[in-house]
């Protein structure tokens, strides 16, 4: 084994599942990173993505892994009160 090298992701918010060929193009294009991201927070909005990890080793090969999806969603809880029927 070569170790591990790089661990970068790319959050997309589309509705489509992205290609490797795909992921491989906003790679060259430097949209993927290794910066902290938390979801959340006092600003954050309800929001549906999908993140997609490139771990490459260091003989230089690389595999994408991906979320099946995560969904934010900031909306409060409502309880509401009923009776039960007897």
């Amino acid at each position: 084994m070569s170790g591990v090298q790089e661990i970068v992701y790319y959050k997309d918010n589309g509705t489509e599942l992205l290609t490797n060929e795909q992921l491989d193009g906003l790679y060259e294009a430097k949209k993927f990173t290794a910066d902290e991201y938390t979801v959340g927070g006092d600003d954050a909005e309800n929001e549906r993505f999908v993140v997609y990890a490139r771990i490459t080793d260091n003989a230089g090969m690389y595999v994408y892994i991906g979320t099946n999806g995560i969904i934010y969603d900031n909306t409060e809880s409502a309880i509401a009160e009923f009776d039960m029927p007897a």
